[in-house]
């Protein structure tokens, strides 16, 4: 698995943490600009939000409800939106250099 940064060209004050392979590119997280390292701390609140069409996405906020990061709205349970987040926070540590 190779996990890169991307810029998102429409809000360049945004990124996307993508997880990539030989057949596949998913996107793990995105959130604003600075908050990458937050992502890798685990540094907020974390909340697993089921979406209107039956799916959950996770997404972790600052104590005044401010966006660090945010998953996709895929996972098909808690468990695994929960587990994406673990993912993704170890995905922002790798880019990090920790």
């Amino acid at each position: 698995m190779i996990t890169v940064v991307v810029s998102t060209g429409a809000a360049p004050d945004r990124w996307r943490l993508v997880s990539r392979s030989a057949t596949s590119a998913d996107v793990l997280a995105a959130g604003p600009r600075r908050s990458l390292r937050q992502l890798g701390d685990g540094a907020g609140e974390l909340r697993i939000v089921a979406t209107a069409n039956g799916h959950f996405r996770w997404t972790l906020t600052t104590p005044d409800g401010g966006m660090i990061a945010e998953s996709p709205a895929e996972y098909r349970d808690a468990a695994s939106c929960r587990q994406a987040f673990i993912q993704a926070q170890h995905a922002a540590r790798t880019v990090l250099g920790r």
